[in-house]
């Protein structure tokens, strides 16, 4: 089974879909570029869900940047020792 991917769908040379595939980078999620010559501007895809324009792209990103700290928050290779003795 393969996991949904963010697509970003970018004008070429586009400036702004430089910028926004280097903050994916930086977040490490996995993400698609497919360069579209008719496009305006960049878009981004996430299943359903489309983001557009500055201010639906930095929301987008934005909430993206919280899912991937609360992810990370709770990833670690402890061990935790449970009340009668067990370990994990």
């Amino acid at each position: 089974m393969v996991g949904i991917v963010i697509e970003l769908v970018r004008p070429p040379r586009s400036g702004a879909a430089d910028a926004i595939a280097e903050q994916l980078r930086d977040m490490v999620v996995a993400f698609e570029e497919v360069e579209d010559p008719a496009a305006d501007s960049p878009v981004l895809r996430d299943g359903g869900r489309v983001a557009s324009g500055e201010e639906e792209i930095a929301s987008f990103l934005a909430e993206l940047r919280r899912d991937v700290a609360l992810w990370q928050k709770f990833q670690t290779d402890a061990c935790y020792i449970d009340d009668d003795g067990g370990i994990c």
